[in-house]
């Protein structure tokens, strides 16, 4: 009995040490307690045999708490490893998105349901002439240009927002030649959670284009309007007055 309790004992303390891998724990097992089973059942007592019969039902129910055990560490390794997946395909993905966000030779901004900018990356700093520290936290119900605010407010409805023309910038006082369009931000349950900006500088294309109109209808030595300009309003008097003499023709008709 002492010796079957003994290596009972062992038999149990195996299950924690050797389960991992079940195997080894079906070998170590039977290793211990087999020679056991069989000495106790071929000294042919009633007790013997009855000894023998309760070992061997010990050791089917080791087993079967060891591979439940198993079983339980597999589960945990399995999920311990997807979560270090999961975890290493997250920073890689924030990295990226870091990155990008940073490079973009774009103006990027995020803001929250107060109309309050809570993240915007460098080229957007220098699209506005202003300091990252100032733009971030600026609340965006200040500014001093209103056209804009029609477009930041549009993803409040789940739509995108788009604004092209003029801006009067609030932190530095200059003006712009702006395109932005806007974006909501979901949270769980597609619940808006806020907006995200997209802002580009067209201040250079639009004094091209300006300078490339004044060209064509300008002298280049004096600035004096050319024969181009001249051509264009005359067609312009003439629509009006053609215009108006129809319009006239339609009146005289009438009475």
């Amino acid at each position: 009995a002492f010796l079957i309790l003994v290596l009972a004992g062992i038999g149990v303390g195996a299950v924690s040490a050797l389960s991992a891998i079940w195997k080894n724990f079906v070998i170590f097992l039977g290793l211990l307690l087999a020679p056991l089973i069989i000495t106790l059942s071929l000294d042919g007592t009633y007790l013997s045999v009855a000894m023998a019969g309760m070992t061997l039902l010990l050791m089917v129910l080791l087993m079967g708490i060891s591979r439940n055990f198993n079983q339980s560490i597999d589960k945990t390794l399995t999920m311990r490893y997807r979560y270090q997946e999961a975890k290493e395909r997250l920073r890689v993905s924030e990295e990226q998105f870091a990155t990008i966000f940073e490079e973009a030779l774009t103006g990027i901004f995020y803001y929250n349901l107060d109309m309050k900018i809570v993240e915007c990356n460098d080229y957007f700093a220098r699209i506005m002439k202003a300091p990252q520290k100032k733009l971030i936290g600026l609340d965006m119900n200040t500014l001093n240009d209103k056209r804009v605010i029609p477009a930041v407010r549009a993803v409040f409805n789940g739509e995108k927002g788009e604004y092209t023309g003029a801006y009067h910038t609030k932190i530095s006082q200059i003006d712009k030649w702006i395109v932005m369009r806007t974006a909501p931000i979901f949270g769980k349950n597609r619940k808006i959670v806020g907006g995200v900006g997209i802002i580009e500088d067209i201040t250079r294309q639009k004094h091209a284009q300006e300078q490339i109109r004044y060209q064509a209808f300008h002298d280049v030595l004096t600035g004096l309007p050319n024969r181009i300009l001249l051509t264009d309003r005359l067609s312009q008097v003439l629509a009006r007055s053609e215009e108006h003499t129809l319009n006239s023709s339609h009146v005289a008709i009438s009475y």
